[in-house]
């Protein structure tokens, strides 16, 4: 009987012809998922076929239902569906490339709802996750690499958790600043400059209270080699 059911709210779902309409269907597999466990994501491919509307170009419907639901799943199930439904953050992150408006505003804000799920504690694994997208390990467009690195400036600036996650960003500078430092140099400038407000961002998180005057200049220097010798110059001074 469950499966039937999981099954019927996500063909309503699927062929949702209005917003709201998709919005109901959403709410009902989600209410349905948690009735019946986690589990369930995995065991009924909720997610798998969420991601195959997601893949959907002949859809437009398709791709805005599952963004609705992935938002609605996160909403309801809460942060325990966290590590389940992260894998679909790159998705979304795609859907951040389509051409059709609603269809990105959906993709938004299920980002926004997954990424809200998990604590500071959590700081690694979500950054490693979103910094894969703007290296280009998936996808590759433009919007979706500006995106996630807009994705990744939030996490960090964000007033609620920023004292709680400042410490777990900081000791992982080293491993993704050099990511962010790349798409500085990427030939679109959307990209360039989302990378240049996420290195700020990061660079912030160091506990050094001296350093932070020199932010700027120090981003400077990951973006230009030949701004190095005057940031040395810079921050060499008291």
């Amino acid at each position: 009987m469950s499966n039937s059911l999981i099954a019927a709210h996500l063909e309503a779902l699927r062929a949702a012809p209005t917003a709201p309409d998709a919005e109901t269907a959403a709410e009902n597999l989600a209410k349905q998922v948690k009735q019946e466990g986690l589990q369930t994501l995995v065991d009924e491919k909720v997610l798998e076929q969420l991601h195959a509307f997601a893949a959907n170009k002949k859809s437009g419907y398709e791709r805005e239902s599952a963004a609705v639901g992935l938002h609605s799943l996160a909403t309801h199930l809460k942060a325990a569906a966290g590590p389940l439904l992260l894998a679909s953050v790159p998705v979304l992150l795609e859907l951040y490339s389509d051409k059709g408006d609603v269809v990105r505003l959906a993709a938004t804000a299920a980002v926004r709802a997954i990424l809200a799920l998990f604590p500071p504690e959590a700081t690694r694994v979500v950054l490693r996750e979103l910094l894969g997208v703007v290296s280009g390990e998936v996808g590759g467009k433009w919007k979706t690499k500006a995106g996630a690195l807009d994705s990744v400036r939030r996490w960090v600036e964000e007033k609620s958790k920023k004292a709680e996650r400042a410490e777990y960003i900081a000791a992982e500078l080293a491993i993704i600043l050099p990511t962010v430092e790349n798409a500085m140099h990427d030939t679109k400038s959307e990209v360039s400059n989302a990378a240049k407000k996420c290195a700020t961002a990061l660079c912030g998180t160091v506990p050094n209270p001296d350093l932070e005057k020199h932010i700027p200049a120090l981003v400077q220097a990951m973006e230009s080699p030949a701004n190095v010798p005057a940031t040395i110059k810079v921050t060499g001074n008291p």
